[in-house]
């Protein structure tokens, strides 16, 4: 008797020359938003910026972490996200925010929303990417304001592809390569930064 296998075929766009073989691994994330009143401007306005203060120190290891591994220019990516934390549109939005009352994680949420819809809007491949470098500063943002890891690796011994919607550039040059035989991402793009990291890195993946 012959067993019929169902399988579909998943389209993208392919990062670099390299190809893999593995099991699948799936990376399920969920995204709480938060959209709670804060405790005083004052004391959120604090929260932010020590948020702010921890965030620009891990991105300073990410970047000494990455140039060791893949060089200096891909590196360089950590310190665009760094300048991110200091935009004055971004910042601006925040401040409105909490202006208003909301807590510090609703205003970098809220002001993430607003700045990557708008650029994502614009149907530029460059601009699109940049986006995804705001969303993934904000999301390191609100990881630490509420005291929870924005990425939580799951060891394992046995190869594997590893599939998720997407994969930040913090999450990307985190990866365990003793391991890992390339991803699988249902957004991003060639022109990412993720997709950058993975090429400079040798890691064979599909984006999109």
């Amino acid at each position: 008797m012959t067993k019929h296998l169902k399988t579909e075929m998943v389209r993208g766009t392919g990062i670099g020359s390299r190809c893999a073989v593995g099991k699948l691994r799936f990376l399920h994330t969920s995204v709480q938003k938060s959209h709670q009143m804060g405790r005083g401007i004052e004391e959120e306005r604090a929260r932010l910026r020590n948020a702010i203060s921890s965030v620009t120190q891990n991105l300073a290891y990410l970047q000494e972490n990455a140039k060791a591994r893949v060089g200096a220019e891909a590196a360089e990516i950590f310190a665009i996200h760094a300048m991110l934390l200091e935009d004055e549109d971004l910042l601006e939005r925040i401040e409105l925010s909490l202006a208003n009352g909301s807590s510090a994680e609703a205003a970098v949420q809220s002001a993430s929303d607003a700045l990557t819809q708008e650029l994502a809007a614009l149907n530029d491949p460059y601009l699109s990417a940049r986006a995804a470098d705001i969303g993934d500063v904000c999301s390191q943002l609100i990881a630490e304001l509420s005291g929870r890891s924005e990425f939580s690796r799951q060891s394992t011994e046995e190869p594997y592809i590893l599939v998720a919607r997407d994969l930040t550039p913090s999450q990307t040059v985190g990866l365990d390569r003793t391991t890992l035989l390339g991803f699988v991402t249902f957004e991003g793009s060639p022109n990412s930064h993720t997709a950058i990291l993975a090429r400079a890195m040798g890691i064979p993946a599909l984006v999109g």
